[in-house]
C-alpha cells in the first residue's frame, strides 16, 4: 500500500515527467516460487509457458509489493490463441493438477472495436462449480479462473523482454496481502434472518413466478464507453486489454438467464491528456470531473447508452472511497449514466490487482441498474429486494454489489437463483431496468 498524497494542478506534461520519476522497486525472486520445481508455473498452457526468475530481469517489473507470491513468465501467445481459435480448448495445469479449459467466445465490444482481442468465458471440464474469464489480444493475455473456491489470476506487466515479448504474473488472490484500514468498517451482515419464514414463503413465490416468465424475455444490448486517463495508460500501456476483461467479466455475470444483458463496449482515450491536467480535482471529486469533461452529448456522440471511467489516480477523499455513481434512481437524468472506479493502489485494503479493479467497477455497472448495497433502499416507493448478499459456503463470500469492496468479495450480482433470496436480489432489479438503460441514448 501506499500513503496518500495530494496533487497539485499541473501540465500534462509535468504530470507525465513525474510519472516518469515513479519507479516501483521489483520484487526479490524468494517471492516467486509456488512450486518446488521451479520450472513449472503456478498455471501452465501446455506448450506455451515459460517460467522465469526475477533476478535475472534487468527490467524494471513493477508488480504490486502486496502480491507475496507469484510466478513471473512469458506465454507463446500466438499458439495459445490458434489453440483456442482451432479447438475451443486449453490443456491447463493449475497448481500442480492437470485439466482441460473448454472456452466459448463472449461478446463484449461494440461492432469493430478490438477486432484482435478476444474474450472467453468457460469451465474446467468435470469441476463443479469452475469458472474462468479470459481475455487475450496479440501479445497479452488477461484470465481470472475460480477453481474450488479459490481465484486464481494470469496479468501482464509494462516491461517486455528483449524480444518484445510481455511479462505476465500468476498468482492466487488469497496471496494478496491485506493491509491498511477499511474507511467504513466491515459490516457481519446477514439481513435475510430479519424476516419471518412466511414472509420469505411469500416472496420465493414471487420470486418462482418471475423465473417463470424468464422464457418469454429478450437479451437487452446496453452500450458502454469505458474512458481513462494519461496516468493509468503510462502506468499500464495494456490497459484497453485489462478493460476488455473487466468487462467480459460483467458480461459473465449479466449473461446469467436471470439478467440477461450484454455491455457492448467502445475504449476511449480521446480524454485522457484532459483528465490528467484536471488530477487535481480528480483525487477529490473523481466523478464529478469526469463528468464536466465528458458531456452527456459526448456520449450521445459515441452511441453510449453509459460510460464508466476506469481512473489512474488515488483518490484522497474518504467520501468517495473507490468507486462511485449517482445511480439509477438519481434525479439528474444525465448524471445517472456515469460511474468512476478506481484503478491505482488505495490506503485501504484496496489494491490495484485485476481482483479488486473487477468487483469495483462491477459494483458501480450494478448501481447503474439500481442494484443496491447490503442494508438496500427502504424509502417510500423504492425497492427493498435489491440488497447485495452474503454466504458461507465453507468460506465468507459477499456478492459483488458489498460495501465495501473485500477480497472475499465474488463478482455474482445477488440472485434468488444462487446466492441470495427474494430479499436479496440485484439480479432481478438489473433485469428490470435494463431496458430504461439501454434507452439512454
Amino acid at each position: 500500500m501506499k500513503l496518500k498524497k495530494g496533487v497539485r494542478a499541473l501540465s500534462l506534461l509535468l504530470v507525465m515527467a513525474l510519472m516518469t520519476a515513479m519507479l516501483v522497486p521489483a520484487v526479490s525472486a524468494d517471492k516467486i516460487n509456488y512450486n518446488d520445481n521451479l520450472s513449472i508455473p503456478l498455471i501452465n498452457i501446455e506448450g506455451t509457458t515459460e517460467k522465469l526468475e526475477t533476478d535475472q530481469i534487468k527490467a524494471d517489473l513493477k508488480i504490486q509489493s502486496t502480491i507475496e507470491k507469484y510466478d513471473l513468465v512469458l506465454f507463446d501467445i500466438p499458439k495459445i490463441r490458434d489453440d483456442i481459435f482451432k479447438d475451443g480448448e486449453l490443456a491447463v495445469c493449475i497448481d500442480g493438477k492437470n485439466y482441460s479449459m473448454t472456452l466459448k467466445e463472449l461478446p463484449v465490444n461494440d461492432k469493430g472495436v478490438n477486432p484482435d482481442t478476444h474474450s472467453y468465458t468457460g469451465n474446467l471440464k468435470g469441476v463443479e462449480n469452475s469458472n474462468s474469464v479470459l481475455t487475450i489480444s496479440k501479445s497479452v493475455l488477461i484470465a481470472s479462473i475460480i477453481l474450488n473456491g479459490e481465484e486464481y489470476c494470469i496479468d501482464s506487466l509494462s516491461a517486455t523482454d528483449s524480444s518484445g515479448n510481455k511479462y505476465h504474473i500468476e498468482y492466487k488472490v488469497n496471496d494478496v496481502k491485506i493491509e491498511g484500514n477499511y474507511i467504513y468498517g466491515i459490516e457481519d451482515y446477514l439481513a435475510h434472518t430479519e424476516m419471518s419464514d412466511e414472509e420469505m414463503r411469500i416472496r420465493n413465490e414471487q420470486a418462482n413466478i418471475e423465473e417463470e416468465e424468464k422464457a418469454s424475455r429478450s437479451t437487452a444490448y446496453v452500450r458502454i464507453l469505458v474512458m481513462t486517463d494519461a496516468k493509468w495508460i503510462y502506468d499500464e500501456p495494456d490497459w484497453q486489454v485489462k478493460a476488455q476483461n473487466i468487462i467480459s467479466q460483467a458480461n459473465n455475470q449479466f449473461g446469467r438467464s436471470d439478467i440477461q444483458i450484454y455491455l457492448l463496449a467502445t475504449y476511449d482515450s480521446s480524454k485522457a491528456g484532459e483528465l490528467a491536467t484536471d488530477a487535481q480535482n480528480i483525487v477529490q471529486n473523481p466523478l464529478d470531473t469526469f463528468i464536466s469533461h465528458v458531456s452527456p452529448s459526448y456520449l450521445n456522440s459515441k452511441s453510449a447508452d453509459i460510460a464508466i471511467y476506469l481512473g489512474g489516480y488515488d483518490c484522497t477523499n474518504p467520501d468517495w472511497g473507490v468507486g462511485a455513481t449517482y445511480g439509477y434512481d438519481s434525479n439528474n437524468a444525465t448524471k445517472k449514466r456515469y460511474g468512476w472506479s478506481q484503478m491505482a493502489d488505495d490506503p485501504s485494503p484496496y489494491d490495484a490487482i485485476h481482483h479488486d479493479r473487477t468487483v469495483a467497477t462491477l459494483h458501480e455497472i450494478g448501481h447503474l441498474f439500481d442494484a443496491d448495497h447490503q442494508d438496500g433502499m427502504q424509502a417510500a416507493n423504492q425497492e427493498s429486494y435489491n440488497r447485495a448478499y452474503q454466504w458461507n459456503s465453507g468460506s465468507i463470500t459477499q456478492s459483488v454489489v458489498w460495501a465495501p469492496v473485500l477480497r472475499s468479495t465474488s463478482y455474482e450480482y445477488s440472485s434468488n437463483d444462487y446466492n441470495g433470496d427474494y430479499y436479496h436480489n440485484n439480479a432481478l432489479r438489473i433485469h428490470q431496468t435494463r431496458n430504461v438503460v439501454a434507452s439512454y441514448f
